[in-house]
């Protein structure tokens, strides 16, 4: 249903087949990083591959969830299950 390629922007997901809409195509488990650290964070190539997760964190997901797309017009939408912390 997904593969890992090389798009316009760089690394990401793209489906291989038709997708449903509210169809759900992928759980990640997160790494929660306390924006503290974003000063850090944002000089490093994990910059362009995290996404925002609450006032006091953004999160970096595992598996494939880092490498969907980021853009304000995504095809795809993410959240945060805050309980599971995926």
């Amino acid at each position: 249903m997904l593969k890992i390629g090389q798009g316009v922007h760089g690394r990401g997901v793209f489906a291989t087949k038709d997708l449903k809409a509210g169809e759900l195509i992928h759980e990640a488990d997160l790494i929660l990083i306390p924006r503290s650290q974003l000063e850090h964070l944002d000089k490093t190539e994990l910059y362009n591959y995290y996404y925002e997760y609450s006032a006091e964190y953004v999160c970096l997901a595992l598996g494939h969830g880092s490498l969907f797309n980021h853009s304000s017009r995504a095809h795809a939408e993410y959240y945060p299950d805050y309980k599971q912390r995926r």
